[in-house]
């Protein structure tokens, strides 16, 4: 978290939310401007000489989307994105495309470092289809500039997601009342609890189990077999549940005051195909990125090749939005092959049907086995790196048992059975949605009409949150926050 732990849970967040309520009695204007306050506070903490960075972009983009909205024009469109691309493109991919271009010329450049502003890939990517819904006319006009402000800079969502859409933030800010909802304040609650538990306890666990393992000492060459494997799947575990803890929290936090904002996973190593797992995964950008880039570029209309080509791009590209490196470029290309492979063998009829419990165990092992696979590269410090972990994975790497053994933060029996837990929540229990809402719950939004809290869940949300609070003290910052 950015601030100190407690600081954030016991002091930040109830004095936002007390302020809100108490700002939402006298006009719904003074409750926004009560929530823009506190996130620029938010984000202003972690480095505050990036702040006039935030407040800028959201006031050129405000500019020129009611510019926009006056004069249709495609250039103002082309102006806004090129420019936010721009500023994304300078502070995360500057040094990496230098570094290229110095290996390709064989000339130094010198630049200095730059530091990656917190949240940017989000707010940049919620600015661009603001701009462009406001051109494909989803929405009349320009609301507000304070809606747009807490549209942009809202701190339970501003530097980690989930990536949400004006038309369906905004609207709910236009229905800002001083009535107060004690249904989804207690939902939200129970999601931060659930969130923060995942986050410290589990997440973090894994932290110690995997961190050592990946970012070995350079004498020992190759992992074992055991340790192989045992990396990997901590290292998917610890992804699961720190990303999927933050957007519990976000929605969680956005709850208490009211806001309801989209789900973003659905119990994503659940998944029976990558088809599957993309549609459960970080669900906010999927969309994102299909609507905005993957159907501007033809979807899956046109040939076969044409499909591919729209496939590789999207995901190579959703690789290289997650870190300026190699390894996330190799990530996203993999999982565009393995899209590929899924929709032309449906294209052509090859593909199987998992239309009984044996096939869907067949499709839930190879997805499951492709995606921790795949988290390896994605988590690896190097292409080198990676490639020695797959090889100890194959068994390739036992020779080297003899070097010296990697330790880390558990023993051996301890880790697996961490493990063998956290196989057994991503696939046996039932989601925080599903648990709270019913089976209605198992979509993109939050059904708040579908609320059927009881006792056994408060109850529980309750040791979670004892349990995370007796934890605060060792968190360290959410996965995402480098992305």
């Amino acid at each position: 978290m950015l601030f100190n732990s407690y600081v954030f849970v016991l002091v930040f967040l109830p004095a936002t939310v007390g302020l809100f309520y108490l700002a939402r009695q006298v006009s719904p204007w003074l409750a926004k401007l009560v929530l823009i306050s506190a996130s620029l506070v938010f984000y202003g903490y972690w480095n505050v000489s990036y702040l006039p960075l935030l407040v800028g972009s959201i006031l050129v983009n405000y500019a020129i989307a009611w510019t926009m909205a006056r004069w249709h024009s495609a250039w103002l469109l082309a102006l806004a994105v090129a420019g936010n691309l721009a500023v994304l493109g300078y502070f995360k991919y500057v040094d990496f495309f230098f570094g290229l271009g110095a290996e390709l010329t064989g000339l130094e450049v010198l630049i200095g470092g730059t530091i990656l502003p917190l949240g940017i890939s989000f707010f940049t990517f919620q600015q661009i289809a603001y701009q462009v819904n406001g051109w494909r006319g989803l929405r009349r006009g320009e609301g507000p500039f304070t809606d747009y402000a807490v549209y942009v800079s809202f701190f339970p969502q501003l530097v980690a997601g989930p990536i949400v859409r004006d038309t369906e933030f905004m609207p709910q800010l236009a229905r800002l009342r001083p009535r107060f909802d004690a249904n989804l304040f207690t939902v939200g609650l129970l999601l931060f609890s659930i969130g923060l538990f995942k986050k410290v306890v589990i997440a973090d666990s894994f932290a110690g189990i995997a961190t050592p393992l990946f970012d070995r000492p350079a004498e020992v060459a190759l992992l074992s077999l055991e340790q192989a494997w045992l990396a990997a799947l901590a290292y998917t575990f610890q992804l699961y549940f720190d990303f999927s803890a933050y957007s519990d929290m976000a929605i969680g936090i956005a709850a208490l005051f009211g806001i309801v904002l989209p789900v973003n996973f659905l119990a994503p190593y659940r998944a029976i195909s990558p088809v599957d797992f993309w549609r459960r995964w970080h669900i906010t950008l999927s969309r994102f990125f299909r609507d905005y880039l993957y159907i501007p570029l033809g979807g899956s209309r046109g040939s076969a090749a044409r499909h591919a080509l729209n496939l590789g791009i999207v995901m190579t590209l959703c690789g290289l939005w997650h870190g300026a490196g190699w390894t996330f470029v190799l990530w996203g290309a993999l999982h565009g092959l393995a899209l590929i492979v899924c929709h032309l063998a449906g294209r052509f009829g090859l593909a199987p049907h998992l239309d009984s419990p044996w096939r869907k165990a067949a499709g839930w092992a190879l997805t499951f086995a492709f995606v921790v696979a795949g988290w390896v590269v994605f988590r690896a410090l190097s292409l080198e790196t990676a490639v020695d972990i797959w090889a100890s994975m194959l068994g390739l790497g036992s020779a080297a048992a003899s070097q010296p053994e990697v330790m880390f933060a558990f023993g051996r029996e301890a880790a697996w059975a961490w493990v063998g837990l956290a196989l057994v929540w991503v696939l046996a229990l039932p989601t925080p949605y599903r648990w709270f809402f019913g089976t209605r719950a198992e979509g993109p939004n939050l059904d708040v009409g579908a609320i059927r809290l009881d006792l056994r869940a408060a109850a529980v949300c309750g040791l979670m949150l004892a349990a995370a609070l007796l934890s605060l003290s060792r968190t360290t910052e959410f996965l995402y926050y480098n992305f």
